[in-house]
């Protein structure tokens, strides 16, 4: 009988007979016949040459012989005991075939019984049908791929397997795995274009366009009135280009976006992207101009030593709670921008009506600080940007796509509330005033509207 110990020589190797009586110095008795059990199982089931390879290779070998059981138990059960003849029987046994299963991330052969039914007809194996499963194969791959594993060092990251499997590689292989996830990010895609929006109670749309490998694509995201932010959709295109946008927005309208309560959208300084909102939702969207983008833009105009003091300038005044104050004050810096520079005051006084709508709808503090600029979706982007940074060659279609869905659907699942989320049934009544019954904030009471709006 082969054994696994490979201790000195001074210590002779245990009995597995005897190994129930096998202890230590200093160890509990207990510890001793668990090892030694140990040691019994793994050499009576002959995978001593497989704890070499550690002990997930020695599961998988004992997984692979536990299923090959279930196998026989099945047939079994279904078309009687091998070699007893019984007339009644619904079906025999009809020789073994090799098949595949899925264990360690990789398909590994199996030998399988067949079954025939007593007209001739091949019977399945139920077994068989749920081990060969793909579906665990499929997500192992993509959280992997997505996470930085390249496909050429793909088998690098699995769960060892026996020796005899290791060399196998037809499921992991640098082609077997690419092709695999153009399936899987070619599937993430149609399930982010058609998406059903329709049971969202949405309060904020947020839209931003994301850089990736020298083109532009417009991403959306919705928070709905529990705080959960959902990327709803992506287009490739510039943020700049009006009918990109449309469509977009458009194709949000088709799939059930409801913005008959009103909404709030929040959008960079694009003027393109602007005109867009106000074509596709009309009075029934209030637009929010990110503050921040608004500073880069207005920062980008001057010259070096008065960017300092019109950054704290600007930061100061957005700061105000006093919607109509802030309002004055960034007109007098928009005056005091044109004795020297008048193409940064032209840039400053663009939209700046949209730059305080959140403060318009005296909301408090901890939501306004999440609306006031796209910074929520900036948080998408950079997961996104995480994700395809490893691409080292982009192809033509719909590569970056397919890419982009998989790493938005990827960080949905991490998202949490944004922060303020309980203020927001405050800020649906305050849009369904704004935008529905058409009334300025300081006619709803309390700041706030009294009817729900949702």
């Amino acid at each position: 009988m082969e054994s696994y110990h490979h201790a000195n020589e001074a210590q002779a190797a245990p009995d597995p007979e005897q190994g129930l009586q096998t202890t230590q110095p200093g160890d509990p008795e207990g510890a001793g016949k668990g090892r030694a059990l140990a040691q019994r199982i793994v050499s009576r089931a002959g995978l001593a040459r497989e704890m070499s390879s550690g002990l997930l290779a020695t599961v998988c070998e004992l997984g692979l012989r536990a299923v090959a059981e279930l196998f026989e138990e099945e047939v079994t059960e279904r078309v009687g005991p091998k070699g007893k003849h019984n007339p009644h029987r619904p079906g025999v046994r009809h020789g073994y075939d090799t098949g595949e299963v899925t264990l360690g991330g990789r398909r590994l052969q199996i030998r399988r019984p067949r079954m025939r039914s007593r007209e001739g007809v091949e019977l399945p194996l139920e077994v068989y049908r749920w081990a060969a499963e793909r579906e665990i194969l499929d997500r192992i791959a993509l959280q992997r791929v997505m996470v930085g594993v390249s496909m050429r060092n793909y088998p690098l990251a699995l769960e060892p397997v026996s020796a005899r499997d290791a060399h196998r590689p037809r499921s992991t292989s640098k082609s077997s795995i690419s092709r695999r996830f153009i399936r899987l990010t070619a599937h993430a895609l149609d399930q982010m274009l058609a998406r059903d929006l329709r049971d969202l109670r949405p309060v904020a749309l947020m839209i931003d366009g994301i850089h990736i490998a020298g083109r532009m694509l417009v991403v959306a995201m919705v928070i709905d009135m529990d705080g959960y932010k959902h990327p709803i959709a992506l287009r490739e295109g510039a943020t700049e280009n009006a009918r990109v946008v449309t469509d977009l927005l458009a194709d949000l309208v088709d799939r059930g976006l409801d913005s008959s309560h009103g909404l709030l959208v929040v959008i960079d300084g694009s003027k393109a992207l602007a005109a867009a909102v106000r074509r596709t939702f009309g009075d029934m969207a209030l637009i929010q101009r990110c503050i921040e983008h608004k500073i880069r833009n207005v920062v980008d105009y001057l010259q070096k030593e008065e960017q300092p003091w019109v950054t704290r300038s600007l930061r100061k005044i957005l700061r105000r709670t006093d919607a109509e104050l802030a309002r004055r004050e960034l007109d007098a810096l928009a005056r005091r921008l044109e004795e020297t520079n008048i193409d940064a005051a032209k840039s400053l006084r663009e939209g700046l009506d949209e730059l305080l709508t959140v403060h318009r709808l005296g909301i408090g503090q901890t939501l306004a600080r999440t609306l006031r600029t796209t910074n929520a979706l900036e948080s998408l982007n950079e997961i996104i940007r995480a994700k395809t940074r490893q691409v080292k060659r982009w192809r033509d279609g719909d590569m970056r796509e397919r890419w982009v869905a998989a790493a938005m659907l990827e960080a949905e699942s991490q998202f949490r509330r944004v922060q303020g989320y309980t203020e927001l049934p405050a800020l649906a009544r305050a849009i369904y005033h704004a935008t529905v019954l058409k009334q300025a904030p300081s006619q709803q009471t309390g700041g706030h509207a009294t009817d729900t709006a949702a």
